[in-house]
C-alpha cells in the first residue's frame, strides 16, 4: 500500500512539471540581476568609444607693456601700455579611444583640442582740425639718452589715425595609453601615460597713417609693426583619472602634467610705405616702422624646457549607448614666448626712416632696439560639455 501511493505522488508532481514551468525557473531571477549580466556582456562587446565636446574658455590677456600711442601735452597713454583683454571663446575637442579587452582594464585614446583664431582691435584717431588731439609715438632716444616722440597727427598740418590688432590661437593633441584599475564599489581609478602636443601662436600689428591736409597734397605715410611669437609644445604626460558612481550618474577628477620642450619661433616686421621722397608718385617702401627697425628685423627660434600642469572636475549621466558630461578645465603654461614681451621702447632712431624722414638712414651709434625672446606664464579655463558615444 505504501509503494502505490509514493508512486502515486510521484506521477502527479511530473504531470506538473513542463517545459513552461522549467522555463518560469530561468527567468525567475531578480530583474537586477539580469540586467546587470546583459549589461557586462553588451560592455565588454563594445570597447570603442567617440567624444566629441564643446569648451567655453578664458584665455590670459596678452601683455603688452610699452606705450604705443600718448595725447600731447598730457603724455596721457591712449594705445598700448597695457594688457590686451582676451574674451571668452568657444573651441572643441574630439576623441577616440578602445580598449584592448572584454574587461576594459587597458587600452588608448586619442583626442585633438582647438580653439580658432580671434582678434581684437583698438584704434584712436585725430582729424586735423584746431580743437584735435596731438598724438605721437613716444619712446627712449638711446642716442641722445632722452625721451623723446614722433607726432602721427599735428592740429592744423596733418591728420593720423594709430591701430593696435592682437590675435591668438590655441590647439592640442595626445595620445594616451591608458589602464584601468577594476571597480571597486562603483570607484574607478584610470591611470594615464602618453605623449602631448600643445600650441599657441599670437601676434601684434600696430600701424599707423599720417597724410596732410588740404591745401597742402595728400599723401601717403603709413607704418606698419608686426610682432608675430610662435610656441609648439612636444613632451610626454602622466595623470590620473577618478570617478565615482551611483547607479547611472557619476562625478570625476582628473589630472596630469606634461614635460617636455618648447620651440619658440619669434618673427619681427616693419615697413614704411609714403610717396613723400619721390614728388608724391607712387609709393614707395622702406625696412621699418617705429618700433620693427633694422636692428631688430629679424625670424629666430629657440628650444626651451616647459611643463603644462592640467585638471577636470565633472558630472555626468551615462547609459549604455552614451554618456553626457559637464565640467571644468584649467590648465597652465610656464614658458610661453608672447608678442608684446618682444616690443621695446629703446630705439635709436638714426635708422629710420620713419623717425628721421630721410630715405637714406642708416644705423649711427648703439644697435637698438634688439630682437628679445620674453617668456612669461600662461593659463587658460573654462566649461566644458560632452557627448561620448560607445561602439
Amino acid at each position: 500500500m505504501l509503494k502505490r501511493i509514493s508512486l502515486l505522488a510521484f506521477l502527479t508532481l511530473c504531470s506538473f512539471i513542463t517545459p513552461s514551468t522549467l522555463q518560469a525557473g530561468r527567468d525567475s531571477y531578480p530583474p537586477s540581476l539580469r540586467n546587470r549580466q546583459a549589461a557586462a556582456s553588451r560592455n565588454a562587446c563594445e570597447r570603442g568609444w567617440f567624444t566629441t565636446e564643446y569648451l567655453y574658455w578664458r584665455i590670459k590677456d596678452s601683455p603688452e607693456p610699452v606705450p604705443l600711442v600718448v595725447e600731447l601735452p598730457s603724455s596721457n597713454v591712449v594705445l598700448g601700455g597695457k594688457d590686451i583683454g582676451s574674451d571668452w571663446r568657444s573651441g572643441g575637442k574630439v576623441g577616440l579611444g578602445y580598449w584592448f579587452d572584454n574587461s576594459h582594464l587597458l587600452g588608448m585614446e586619442i583626442n585633438y583640442t582647438f580653439f580658432p583664431e580671434q582678434s581684437s582691435s583698438r584704434k584712436v584717431s585725430s582729424d586735423a582740425s584746431p580743437a584735435s588731439a596731438f598724438l605721437a609715438v613716444p619712446y627712449f632716444n638711446v642716442y641722445t639718452g632722452l625721451n623723446d616722440f614722433d607726432p602721427i597727427a599735428i592740429p592744423g598740418d596733418f591728420q593720423g589715425s594709430a591701430s593696435l590688432r592682437s590675435a591668438s590661437c590655441m590647439q592640442s593633441s595626445e595620445a594616451n595609453i591608458i589602464a584601468r584599475i577594476p571597480d571597486n564599489c562603483g570607484i574607478n581609478l584610470v591611470l594615464v601615460a602618453g605623449l602631448r602636443y600643445w600650441s599657441y601662436y599670437n601676434e601684434l600689428t600696430f600701424r599707423t597713417s599720417s597724410p596732410f591736409i588740404p591745401p597742402q597734397v595728400v599723401d601717403i605715410y603709413k607704418t606698419s609693426d608686426n610682432f608675430d611669437a610662435r610656441n609648439n609644445f612636444y613632451g610626454g604626460q602622466v595623470g590620473a583619472k577618478l570617478e565615482v558612481k551611483s547607479n547611472q550618474f557619476f562625478a570625476s577628477i582628473m589630472g596630469k602634467v606634461a614635460i617636455g620642450t618648447m620651440h619658440q619661433r619669434l618673427a619681427i616686421k616693419g615697413y614704411l610705405k609714403t610717396n613723400d621722397f619721390n614728388g608724391f608718385g607712387a609709393p614707395q617702401k622702406f625696412k621699418g616702422g617705429y618700433f620693427a627697425l633694422p636692428s631688430n628685423i629679424v625670424e629666430r627660434s629657440r628650444d626651451v624646457t616647459a611643463t603644462i600642469p592640467e585638471g577636470n572636475i565633472s558630472f555626468g549621466f551615462v547609459t549604455d549607448v552614451y554618456k553626457v558630461e559637464v565640467g571644468y578645465s584649467a590648465m597652465y603654461v610656464n614658458n610661453v614666448l608672447w608678442a608684446g614681451k618682444s616690443i621695446s621702447p629703446f630705439i635709436n632712431p638714426t635708422q629710420s626712416v620713419a623717425l628721421t624722414e630721410n630715405p637714406g638712414a642708416v644705423l649711427v651709434g648703439p644697435k637698438e632696439p634688439r630682437a628679445q625672446f620674453k617668456s612669461g606664464g600662461f593659463w587658460a579655463h573654462g566649461l566644458n560639455v560632452s557627448l561620448e558615444f560607445t561602439f
